[in-house]
């Protein structure tokens, strides 16, 4: 306590003011009492008692205060002041003033201390949540609340287990009663994974780290959780972009702030000659020319000390080094990594543009590129803006990339969806809430050329951030031929079908692809099987054990014995029975040009052979399949001699060709997709005055 009279002086001084401001009461009975103040209120204060006897306004008279007063020793410390008006014992005519002063400075430091980590609690990434023994949550951090997407005043006050899932939430209250009754720890200092709940019933992967304090004897729990999946899922993110960076093809080199190399990857290797082993920890200067390595060391000390950057984020030219000491023109690309505590990284790009130096064009390769892209890739901004378009897009929807660069991709859409397009844009840039239907996806869209047709399209988008912004990367797909090559395989399986020939396509592996059910029917086979199985199942062992090699000879040699020829042979059905038939080979190449299948035309030998009165020479003519084949070592048809052929050729003018039907006209149409070639069916169809050769020469199919 302490009475000052009304022009400040300190009248009474307790014992308890003489221990709180260290003052004895002979020191300080007199003396102005501003003296406990602090000095910015201590000048006001003579002001404030003035003000009072003239107005006689109370502003601090009868009311408690938290002021800061002043110890002896300079210490300021927080009091709660309560002022009384009394009257002078001595003087009728004067009032006096008490003042109580109580020491806040525990409470203070109480709340203080509790703001702290209240304040700590909320800023820290892990959740924290606070629960007696029996499981009753206390405290629920910011961080809590964003986890598990409860509100605080949510979950304060209920049992922690509406935080986990239900198979472990039936059991948590027996774990607490346990452990209260043991103090057996399990969980209790240790760090596990386990699962929780979020608000929406989603599973949640968590690390959790649980300590135990006892407050006012009562036992409290508190744990720190991570999620989980965010830290598998930051690996995964670092091991691709790891991946990445080995497999790219463009040369990467990183530097600490120390100018020494800390990450070069394998393009980097191959281009200046070094391993990883021997350049990391080297200062980079040993990657430039001595004139230029000389002063680089100053460049990045300058920026350091001043901020101002000359080579960040632009392309720049500058000559190179490698380890044969041979120097190349170089492009690169620096980029700064830096994080708030720690120094800064720096990565730059290499090419080597020598080449494109000599044939002064740094743009060669981005315009092949575009150029060369098989499939419409359309890039745009978080606005819809277009800010690649390549020429494939342009060739599909007829635009030049310079009439859409920089304009709305809506322009390439129906006019139902661009309406609503910018608005489908804003709600996914706003809420960053993923539809999985559309992203990551492949979907038919149709689109808008620019004479206003529509195009059906098959679309893929992606989303990749650059620097910072996001953008939409859209892969586009020409479906317009999808419905007609559909069409045309089914058109192609249908004329197999029902062709009156036994179709039968085989690899060139002789396993049997294709079988058609006039094959069925003659061979007495189902398809089912046959399909897989070699060709030589169709015939008898006398020939099956040679085909393979038959086959091997031809693609081995490229000598024609087989095919492009009609040829009679002698067949097995499934019984065994044995018959003989006319067969026509052809062969199908690849987009390469290499074979690919042969296709074979079979048909039974009964009413054909009378019918062509001896047209087809058979294999009668020869004594056995070893006398053929020695015709095919000199050189000559294999299915008749040269004299037979000349003495038969009037008659192949007059006789149609007996194989003919106009599936041999379009093979493509099968389904196969190939081209291929009908040597002699032309030859067959053409008078004997127009022909010049005694053999039909090779005419490859229009």
């Amino acid at each position: 306590m302490v009475g000052i009279d009304p022009k400040g002086r300190i009248i009474t001084f307790s014992p308890a003011a003489q221990v709180f401001f260290q003052y004895s009461r002979e020191e300080i009975i007199g003396k102005n009492v501003k003296l406990l103040m602090t000095s910015a209120v201590a000048k006001k204060h003579d002001q404030y008692l003035l003000n009072y006897l003239k107005t006689g306004k109370k502003a601090v008279l009868d009311s408690t205060r938290l002021v800061q007063a002043k110890k002896r020793s300079g210490m300021v410390v927080p009091v709660s002041l309560t002022v009384r008006e009394v009257p002078s014992k001595t003087m009728s005519s004067q009032t006096n003033y008490i003042g109580y002063i109580v020491d806040q400075s525990k409470e203070h430091a109480e709340d203080l201390a509790l703001c702290t980590a209240n304040a700590v609690r909320d800023l820290l990434p892990a959740a924290i949540i606070t629960i007696t023994s029996y499981g009753i949550v206390r405290e629920f951090s910011r961080a809590a609340e964003a986890f598990f997407g409860y509100a605080r005043e949510e979950v304060i006050g209920h049992n922690v287990k509406m935080l986990m899932p239900a198979e472990i939430s039936v059991q948590h209250d027996a774990y607490l009663e346990n452990y209260r009754q043991t103090l057996v720890r399990h969980v209790v200092g240790s760090r596990r994974n386990v699962k929780g709940m979020h608000r929406d019933g989603s599973a949640l992967n968590i690390d959790l780290q649980v300590s135990e304090f006892i407050v006012n004897r009562q036992r409290m729990f508190v744990g720190f959780l991570n999620n989980r999946q965010e830290r598998l899922d930051l690996q995964q993110a670092n091991s691709i972009t790891s991946a990445m960076i080995s497999l790219s093809l463009l040369p990467m080199v990183a530097i600490n702030s120390r100018k020494l190399i800390t990450r070069f990857n394998p393009a980097a290797e191959e281009e200046f000659g070094y391993s990883a082993s021997e350049i990391l920890g080297q200062n980079v200067k040993i990657l430039m020319p001595d004139r230029i390595g000389r002063m680089h060391d100053s460049y990045i000390d300058r920026y350091h000390n001043t901020g101002v950057p000359r080579i960040l984020n632009v392309t720049i030219e500058v000559m190179a080094r490698r380890k044969n000491g041979e120097e190349f023109c170089s492009e690169i690309t620096v980029r700064e990594i830096s994080k708030t505590g720690h120094s800064p990284y720096f990565v730059a790009y290499v090419r080597d543009i020598t080449v494109e130096k000599s044939n002064r064009s740094t743009k060669i390769l981005s315009n092949a590129i575009s150029t060369l892209m098989p499939d419409p890739f359309i890039a745009i901004k978080p606005d819809g803006g277009i800010v690649m378009f390549t020429q494939a897009a342009a060739r599909l929807f007829q635009y030049h990339p310079t009439e859409v660069l920089g304009r709305n991709v809506n322009m390439l859409m129906q006019d139902d969806l661009a309406s609503q397009h910018d608005s489908f844009l804003k709600r996914y840039m706003d809420t960053a809430t993923v539809d999985h239907r559309i992203l990551d996806v492949s979907r038919k869209v149709i689109g808008k050329k620019k004479n206003g047709d529509p195009v059906e399209l098959e679309l893929r988008i992606i989303e990749k951030v650059f620097e910072g912004k996001s953008y939409l990367l859209g892969y586009v797909r020409d479906c317009t031929q999808d419905l007609d090559l559909a069409l045309q395989g089914e058109v192609g399986e249908l004329l197999v079908e029902t062709n009156p020939d036994a179709i039968i396509v085989i690899s060139m592996q002789c396993k049997i692809l294709k079988f058609n059910a006039i094959a069925e029917k003659l061979f007495h086979f189902d398809r089912e099987h046959v399909l897989g199985r070699n060709v030589k199942v169709l015939m008898p062992d006398g020939i099956a054990r040679r085909h393979d090699q038959f086959v091997s000879n031809y693609l081995r040699t490229g000598i024609k014995r087989v095919i492009d020829s009609v040829r009679e042979v002698t067949a097995e059905k499934k019984n065994g029975e044995t018959f003989q038939a006319q067969l026509s080979v052809r062969r199908v190449d690849d987009e390469t040009g290499n074979p690919h299948v042969f296709i074979g035309f079979l048909r039974e030998i009964d009413s054909t052979n009378a019918a062509l009165g001896g047209v087809i020479p058979t294999a009668e003519r020869y004594q056995d399949d070893d006398d053929i084949h020695d015709h095919h070592d000199a050189g000559q048809p294999p299915y008749h001699s040269h004299n037979h052929y000349m003495d038969d050729r009037h008659q192949y003018a007059e006789v149609e060709d007996p194989l003919h039907d106009p599936l041999r006209d379009n093979v493509s149409d099968i389904g196969l997709g190939h081209s291929v070639s009908y040597p002699g069916s032309d030859m067959m169809r053409t008078p004997p005055e127009q022909r010049s050769q005694p053999h039909p020469p090779s005419i490859p199919a229009q």
